[in-house]
């Protein structure tokens, strides 16, 4: 009865083990105390029977009950590993949901950004294009001012001739 206790404990630590998706190092911690108990079942298995099946030598109630409590001890540790991996997965789960919002956030902005760098674009070539329309057109008025300048001192320079002429 004491084997299979001890047997159906180091199967139910086997699989706890198996199951948790723990560190490296918490699995080697619980894999240590596995082997302790397996080697405890080891030897009460180890226990010599007389040829009328009596037995021999045998565990003592003492041994048994530390075995007992050393078990129960490292359930608990185990237990406790178990849930502090559980909570730091939340909590890591939880980071993630969150740099993945602001993933979408962030791509979001950058394609408005896209949108708006298009936008300003645009308005540049635009600017440009009307920048060089008025270069030409300012041009287009020096030129025509140049020529009224002309004009002007010519006809300037005929009213004095005319002025001289009927003085003369």
């Amino acid at each position: 009865e004491r084997e299979a206790s001890l047997a159906q404990r180091v199967a139910e630590l086997e699989a706890e083990v198996a199951g948790s998706h723990s560190s490296g190092e918490r699995e080697a911690q619980l894999t240590g105390r596995i082997s302790e108990l397996q080697t405890t079942l080891d030897a009460s298995r180890s226990v010599a029977v007389d040829c009328d099946g009596g037995v021999v030598g045998a565990i003592s109630q003492e041994r048994f009950n530390a075995v007992r409590e050393k078990q129960e001890k490292w359930k608990r540790q185990v237990k406790s590993i178990i849930e502090k991996d559980a909570v730091e997965r939340s909590a890591l789960e939880a980071q993630v949901i969150a740099l993945e919002g602001m993933l979408r956030t962030l791509q979001t902005s950058r394609e408005e950004l896209a949108a708006d760098f298009a936008v300003v674009a645009k308005l540049k070539s635009e600017a440009i294009r009307s920048n060089e329309s008025l270069k030409g057109s300012l041009q287009l008025a020096l030129e025509k001012m140049a020529e009224l300048e002309m004009f002007r001192t010519r006809v300037m320079e005929s009213a004095r001739d005319a002025v001289g002429k009927r003085v003369c």
